[in-house]
């Protein structure tokens, strides 16, 4: 390494008429770089190198975080020319539809976009477009400035640019320049203190998204069934048996959830994967265990709606199993005579509180505690998802309007008890 700098000496030495002058710190494409975005970037990078080591970086690593600096520089430099010379800027619409169309790899896996332990193309959408649950302002800044534009420019005009004799030429400048730069500014050793602790502070709260933990909240709900008339429980019961005898004949859960989405609002598929036995519900595991693999069980009453279960596999102390859920098929009559009686005792647990609320009107108290995104609180997913999608819209202590079931048949007044959906982990750590 020590050899490199003597080497960079040696360069300034014969090509210095070719340097920086004044504040600048480089030159790219006869671009000068001033000291201060050269430095606000070594720091960005140096920053960032602590913050995911939790240690200064070593003599040679700083030498790798400068050359990585003017990487991006160069880089940045060089695109905004051909960007410039090609009239290339990107709108706020064409990063969105880019965005929607091709999700970056590295979200896939992050916590807020997952329920079940799977990657939610519906939050993925909703944050692209509100930042909800995932604050995605800074992947969109950088979509706009650079991924759309450079996906517009034809990769082989870059090749051929960066090929040319002249941008040959240039590059040698940036190597003599980056070598002037490194006798005036760069000391590896004597660079420690370059960062203080106001900086590291201050590129921490510039990228809290990079440091974001799980959102958690807990609730509390009432729930409120709706008594389907019997021409609803007549009718559910008969279609119910109609899906059970497809199911048997071969046809898939998917399948039966395409054809019967408009007949039967709120059909849904549970598959929660592999699950503790310790952690399902003794019914359902009752039901499950005398199945063999890949096998249905006949209809199951659940609320007032039914579920086909299909046991995958048991293991040890897991098991695996999919859920065909079809919910009461109520008339709107039905569903919309009880909304008052919801909506009554909303008001009566805004005003009394939600446990003397569920006294007085003879109904249970539910709790749920510390829940992130990923957990299903409720046997309807669709609940869990529109209770997540109003985390960003609401406080510790706020009640939810009312939430219709139609898994279940009933109305839910939920209260949140707690609401942490911008938890980041903290600097120290």
């Amino acid at each position: 390494m020590i050899r490199n700098i003597f080497f960079a000496i040696i360069l300034v030495a014969l090509f210095a008429c070719s340097g920086p002058r004044g504040n600048s710190a480089g030159i790219i494409n006869s671009e000068r770089i001033s000291k201060t975005e050269f430095i606000n970037t070594y720091r960005s990078y140096t920053a960032n190198f602590q913050l995911q080591n939790q240690r200064m970086p070593t003599t040679e690593e700083k030498v790798d975080v400068y050359k990585d600096s003017w990487n991006y520089l160069t880089r940045k430099v060089v695109l905004q020319q051909h960007f410039k010379r090609h009239q290339i800027s990107a709108s706020e619409q064409e990063v969105i539809d880019t965005l929607l169309t091709n999700i970056p790899p590295f979200l896939l896996n992050n916590p807020a976009l997952m329920i079940n332990g799977k990657f939610s193309h519906d939050l993925y959408n909703q944050s692209v477009r509100y930042d909800s649950p995932l604050n995605m302002s800074a992947i969109r800044n950088s979509y706009r400035e650079s991924y759309v534009p450079v996906q517009k420019l034809k990769e082989k005009m870059i090749d051929e640019d960066l090929s040319s004799k002249k941008k040959s030429g240039r590059i040698a400048d940036i190597v003599v320049s980056k070598a002037d730069f490194e006798l005036v500014v760069f000391d590896p050793l004597a660079m420690e203190p370059m960062l203080s602790d106001s900086e590291i502070e201050a590129f921490y709260q510039r990228n809290l998204q990079r440091f974001a933990m799980d959102p958690i909240y807990s609730l509390e709900y009432l729930s409120l069934p709706v008594k389907p008339r019997d021409e609803d429980r007549i009718y559910t019961e008969a279609v119910t048996d109609s899906i059970y005898r497809q199911v048997l004949a071969g046809k898939s859960f998917e399948t039966v959830i395409e054809e019967k989405q408009e007949q039967v609002p709120g059909i849904n598929l549970l598959d929660p994967g592999f699950v503790l036995i310790e952690n399902i519900d003794e019914d359902i595991l009752e039901t499950l265990e005398i199945l063999d693999n890949n096998k249905y069980s006949s209809p199951i009453a659940l609320g007032h709606g039914f579920a086909i279960f299909q046991k995958l596999q048991r293991t040890k102390s897991m098991l695996s199993y999919r859920a065909l859920q079809i919910p009461p098929i109520l008339s709107p009559n039905t569903i919309n005579s009880h909304h008052s009686q919801a909506v009554g005792a909303l008001n009566l647990a805004r005003d009394l509180g939600a446990k003397t609320a569920a006294d007085e009107l003879e109904l249970e108290l539910t709790r749920k505690d510390t829940l992130s995104v990923n957990d299903l609180w409720y046997s309807d997913k669709l609940v869990v998802d529109k209770v997540i999608s109003e985390l960003m819209n609401h406080k510790k202590g706020d009640f939810l309007e009312p939430v219709y079931s139609t898994i279940t048949g009933n109305w839910l007044v939920i209260r949140l008890t707690e609401n942490q959906v911008n938890r980041v982990y903290p600097l120290e750590n």
